[in-house]
């Protein structure tokens, strides 16, 4: 016979706990990034950076190399604003370990050719997380990109005379073009919803490390 299985008022109140802990987490750490808090934003990640990676559009490597990093574009005046909104939290049975699924974008405003715009990019970000001496860390940050836009901040503007080469990422692809002109190097080959094979193998790479 079958029977529903009712967890525990105790494990119900610790797994909210954890929810919010590490929902908690990953919208600081996006805050911190967008407000140059370097050091808040390397405590959001396990203090072993050789247990982090990030991957996202203009980087790939640990996380002590990605706030380095951050901080000379942002110094250089490449400053964004994220959007993030954590969905769906996935445990392993001891709940020491989690993927994180959440909504986001990136804003950033823009001068091209004397006119003022604003290109979005449209995203999913995903990440592993562990507890470690009963405090969450990030060990990873991913970026699963859906569509961009570049709008004008005023109706004078005219588009730019340029753009994104045909054949670009439909993911990313003004995204990639629009930081070129500020001398980052894109990675073409990131996961996209163009690529739904790209989201698969990222997605199953994810779950397969939280099942391990």
């Amino acid at each position: 016979m079958i029977t529903n299985v009712i967890p525990k008022i105790d494990d119900r109140q610790d797994r909210f706990i954890d929810l919010i802990e590490i929902k908690d987490l990953l919208v600081r750490e996006r805050y911190y990034r967008d407000t140059a808090n370097w050091a808040g934003l390397r405590k959001c990640y396990h203090p072993n950076a050789t247990k982090t990676v990030v991957n996202i559009s203009w980087y790939n490597g640990d996380i002590d190399g990605f706030v380095s990093g951050s901080e000379e574009t942002s110094a250089r005046g490449v400053q964004g604003s994220h959007g993030i909104t954590p969905v769906e939290i996935h445990f392993n049975s001891r709940r020491d370990k989690a993927v994180s699924e959440s909504s986001g974008e990136l804003r950033i405003g823009v001068v091209i050719e004397d006119g003022s715009y604003t290109l979005t990019s449209y995203v999913r970000f995903i990440s592993r997380l562990e507890r470690d001496d009963n405090r969450w860390y990030m060990l990873s940050f991913e970026a699963i990109y859906d569509n961009d836009k570049l709008v004008a901040d005023f109706p004078s503007n005219k588009m730019p005379s340029t753009g994104p080469l045909p054949g670009s990422r439909k993911s990313y692809g003004i995204t990639s073009w629009v930081l070129g002109l500020s001398n980052l190097t894109i990675n073409q080959d990131l996961p996209g919803t163009d690529r739904p094979e790209s989201v698969k193998e990222t997605m199953e790479r994810h779950f397969g490390w939280l099942d391990d």
